[in-house]
């Protein structure tokens, strides 16, 4: 037995579960089809990245609201419609839609467009942790939205492994 890790985004994750290909994903949305089951690992707000050198870096806390003119890094609706749904409704409850410049598919090439200058974002608090260089993380004042990880498998999915899986998965994420 041994154990491959492979990257892939929730909207690959789902097709490869249903085909069999993988036994286990970390996922991003609770819309999930007939026959996947899932649970909750990990909620963690999301926080503002902005560029090391924007006026607002290093800030305790702001208000999402003052940065509606700000230009916008996200991931495209169609790879992470849960990501890209969560922020624009974010954003309308701060009294304005969002300015999407960039669109891209990995969280470090919003970092990297982050810290060049190219826009901001919101970003699980978790990235905060990985000390990526050029940006800096603020908490976002009276935030309700939140990064949600969940497990998922197939319901019917009879691996002898999956049951001790399930039990460190859930030990190390949520330790």
């Amino acid at each position: 037995m041994a154990l491959q890790l492979q990257e892939l985004s929730t909207s690959d994750q789902i097709p490869a579960l249903q085909a069999r290909q993988i036994h286990y994903g970390f996922v991003h949305s609770s819309a999930l089809p007939a026959g996947i089951s899932s649970r909750v690992l990990m909620r963690e707000p999301f926080l503002l990245c902005l560029p090391a050198h924007h006026p607002r870096a290093g800030s305790r806390s702001a208000k999402l609201s003052e940065f509606r003119n700000e230009p916008f890094v996200l991931f495209s609706r169609a790879f992470s419609p849960s990501y890209y749904d969560q922020v624009v409704a974010r954003c309308l409850a701060a009294g304005f839609h969002p300015h999407i410049q960039h669109q891209v598919r990995h969280w470090l090439t919003v970092l990297a467009c982050v810290a060049r200058g190219m826009g901001i974002t919101l970003a699980p608090r978790a990235l905060a942790k990985a000390d990526f260089p050029g940006v800096s993380f603020v908490r976002i004042e009276a935030s309700p939205v939140e990064s949600v990880v969940y497990g998922a498998w197939l319901s019917d999915d009879d691996n002898v492994i999956l049951p001790a899986w399930h039990r460190i998965v859930e030990e190390e994420v949520t330790a």
